[in-house]
């Protein structure tokens, strides 16, 4: 009832309507993939504890093949059956060498917690911080264990050997750590190093190359920045982000060839989710327009790959669309066009408002002085979020002031009508 019981009810509430595994359609693995390349992740996880090394450590790592099935490719089996050995080995001799056990049940509990079987990414080296930990206990502890035995060697050349061999053991370690470490903190000491160490160590990694092209694009290399994309379409086709930042490199640089404009309204159509980057893009571009750039095409084109990408099924209708929909609505801002900004989120129905959107929708409605239907508004947020806890008491404090502003501004055109 203690140990169990609870388990189970978190795994009911984690399934419950497989909310947590819907994630799943926008990513480029399923399920039995994730949980199958994890066998494999988990060996290069340790692998970077006990031997780390600078072409293994990388704030990138989404180049890391998936495993399709348990021979394809055929490392997944061996890994798979090598820790169920290491497990069996580990319980096995749990009253002689616990230090054993308890660095595998540390570790493969840390990154239990860390991943499971919801959707993440399928690796992060954050996520080996904690079960790191273990290991490293595990071993210290199994260093002293030896030693002590060593100890009580009969021979007294037996005791003399071990008394240098742990020094030397410790020296090595220390001295490959400290390698590492200055190799690594050479590669972080600017923008430039880690791009060129990231490109080399990962050069399949697509977030790699997008961020090297954006590095190019900053240092002021407009035209390579967008050959780089064009360079990355070709590798990784069908990201929505890919067509928005070559438009965006035209902002920069009108001689910047961009895609045409039926690949264009096909991409941002149909194109495949990344992540989320082609948000960021997009904003970006929008930004450019309001201070004046980005002449090269008008606010309603701009409009219609927003409204695409909105219809995108790849994209999450309640977060990601919503996101999209609040730069849309504010491009009518832009052009002082407000009563078209609020026709477009009027045509929406208010329960498929997130908390953000409505919130914007107010601010028009106010700004209009369209006081009655901004406390409509009011009510129907206040409804609907009633029940959500962590968004009523983050998001009414905004509400109740702008209410009572509303009411108080009706209240004194009420008086000085009276008063006339």
């Amino acid at each position: 009832v203690v140990a169990f019981l609870p388990v189970a009810l978190v795994f009911i509430y984690l399934l419950w309507g497989a909310g947590f595994l819907g994630g799943y359609s926008n990513r480029e693995f399923t399920l039995s993939d994730r949980l199958l390349t994890e066998w494999r992740i988990l060996w290069d996880y340790l692998l970077k504890i006990v031997f780390p090394s600078p072409s293994r450590i990388n704030l990138y790592n989404d180049d890391f093949s998936i495993s399709r099935g348990l021979f394809d490719p055929f490392s997944t089996i061996i890994a798979g059956a090598a820790w169920s050995l290491v497990i069996i080995a580990a319980v096995n001799v749990r009253s002689t060498l616990p230090c054993f056990l308890f660095g595998v049940m540390w570790f493969l509990g840390g990154h239990l917690l860390e991943s499971t079987f919801i959707p993440l990414e399928l690796y992060y080296e954050h996520r080996n911080y904690l079960p790191s930990v273990g290991v490293i206990l595990a071993l210290v502890w199994f260093l002293f264990n030896v030693f002590e035995k060593s100890q009580s060697i009969n021979s007294k050349k037996g005791r003399t050997i071990a008394k240098v061999f742990f020094p030397l053991i410790l020296a090595v370690m220390i001295g490959w750590n400290m390698t590492v470490f200055y190799l690594e903190a050479k590669t972080w000491k600017d923008d430039y190093s880690f791009h060129v160490a990231s490109l080399s160590d990962r050069p399949n990694s697509l977030r790699v190359n997008q961020l090297a092209a954006i590095y190019m694009g900053r240092r002021g290399h407009v035209k390579e920045s967008a050959n780089m994309f064009y360079h990355i379409e070709k590798r990784w086709p069908g990201n929505p982000s890919t067509y928005a930042h070559i438009l965006l490199r035209q902002c920069m640089d009108k001689s910047v060839v961009v895609p045409s404009d039926d690949e264009l309204d096909k991409r941002f159509l149909t194109g495949a989710y990344d992540s989320g980057a082609v948000i960021s893009v997009l904003d970006r571009i929008y930004d450019i327009k309001t201070q004046g750039g980005c002449k090269e095409f008008s606010w309603n084109e701009f409009r219609r790959w927003l409204s695409l990408l909105m219809e995108n099924k790849n994209y999450s209708k309640y977060s990601n669309q919503q996101m999209i929909l609040q730069t849309f609505v504010q491009t009518y801002v832009s052009e002082r066009r407000f009563s078209e900004a609020v026709d477009v989120l009027n045509a929406i129905n208010a329960s498929e408002l997130s908390i953000e959107t409505i919130r914007q929708k107010l601010g028009l409605l106010v700004y209009l002085g369209r006081n009655k239907e901004a406390l409509d508004l009011i009510q129907i947020a206040k409804h609907r979020f009633e029940k959500n806890i962590k968004l009523k008491i983050i998001n009414e404090p905004s509400f109740l002031d702008m209410e009572n502003k509303i009411i108080k501004k009706q209240s004194k055109i009420k008086r000085v009508f009276e008063a006339s």
